[in-house]
């Protein structure tokens, strides 16, 4: 009985997120001694705020992009790599602190990247503080996103 509970906050937090942002639409009319209500579902806007929601996860925050672009490795015109020590590991929020040098540096890594040790998936629960790592990052014009993790032996 808890489980339906649960379900059902989460169901009507979903809806008034979407009612706020615009994803739902309720309209009634009456005429003739008759109502009519018209729920309306705007997929486009979905679509577009999901996008939205992702791009900006899977961005670094601006120290995380400076830290890069200073102590990445350029492998191509689209790609940069970096070397480092984890040092905290949030398994929760998936949130890195990597320390490359003298920097630390920030990154939160949106699920979907893949991890790898030794060229096989592993989860995001391989990931331990002073493992050493690699991430390879995006090159988007002057934007960096993480597209994956190397455990490195």
């Amino acid at each position: 009985m808890r489980a339906l509970g649960f379900v059902f906050v989460i169901v009507l937090l979903i809806a008034a997120i979407g009612y706020y942002r615009g994803w739902f639409s309720v309209t009634t009319s009456h005429a003739g001694g008759k109502s009519d209500v018209t729920f309306q579902v705007d997929e486009n806007r979905m679509r577009d705020d999901a996008k939205t929601a992702g791009s900006k996860i899977s961005k670094l925050s601006a120290d995380a992009l400076a830290a890069v672009k200073s102590l990445g490795k350029k492998v191509s015109a689209d790609e940069t790599t970096l070397e480092g020590t984890l040092s905290l590991v949030d398994q929760t929020a998936r949130d890195l602190t990597l320390t490359a040098g003298t920097e630390t540096i920030d990154i939160h890594v949106p699920t979907g990247i893949p991890i790898t040790r030794n060229g096989v998936d592993v989860g995001f629960d391989q990931l331990l503080p002073s493992t050493r790592v690699r991430l390879t990052f995006k090159n988007l014009g002057e934007d960096r996103s993480l597209a994956r993790i190397e455990i490195l032996a």
